[in-house]
């Protein structure tokens, strides 16, 4: 595992250059021209970027050059890696929590195993917009997930997977993969078979 890839998250995800300086850009129209309009735009770009955690902040491990935007980062059964260069669309959810189906009424509420569900993101992954990640499980350098698949089982590294649960379309031939095109029409094809005539998600 990349040793950068272990570091905790850091306190402000808008901290990296890029971030804050369009940060600054968007404080500075708040307080100009309009700024009920403008206060709208930031509170959409916080929206947005800035990630959802749910339980023990230190069993989070996010490179500094992922970017996971407004992600859900559920700890409570787990620990979750998210390598270097891995990308996630919006609202792409990583979860370890479960309950013990096992037990009835508030017994089960109650019932939240602790450790065994660790979700490893490594490094140059695609998770598109509406993804769902459910630990335990391995998600393969340099794979691409397509928008709103749910994750049950380790992905092999360079593979494109899609459905719910998410499935392998195609791997990669070489350490470029496919470009967007043709990712969007493969995903087309294995998709709609599921959800029904007229639906063609891409990848976000």
């Amino acid at each position: 595992m990349n040793e950068s890839a272990t570091r905790p998250l850091p306190k402000s995800s808008r901290t990296r250059p890029g971030r804050l300086r369009y940060g600054r850009h968007i404080l500075k129209l708040v307080l100009t021209v309009s700024p009920t309009a403008n206060l709208r735009s930031l509170l959409s770009y916080l929206i947005l970027t800035t990630p959802l955690i749910y339980g023990d902040r230190a069993r989070l491990h996010l490179a500094p050059s992922a970017v996971v935007n407004n992600a859900l980062f559920n700890l409570a059964s787990g620990e979750i890696t998210v390598e270097d260069h891995v990308v996630f669309g919006h609202s792409v959810a990583l979860l370890t929590g479960t309950h013990d189906f096992d037990q009835p009424g508030e017994a089960r509420a109650q019932a939240v195993l602790r450790s065994g569900r660790d979700i490893l993101v490594e490094q140059g992954a695609w998770l598109a917009s509406n993804v769902v990640v459910l630990g335990n499980c391995r998600i393969g350098a340099n794979a691409v997930v397509a928008a709103g698949s749910v994750v049950t089982h380790d992905i092999p590294a360079s593979t494109l997977v899609a459905g719910v649960p998410a499935r392998v379309i195609r791997t990669f031939s070489g350490a470029g993969g496919g470009n967007r095109s043709e990712l969007l029409e493969t995903t087309g094809q294995a998709v709609v078979t599921n959800v029904g005539a007229g639906t063609k998600p891409g990848l976000t």
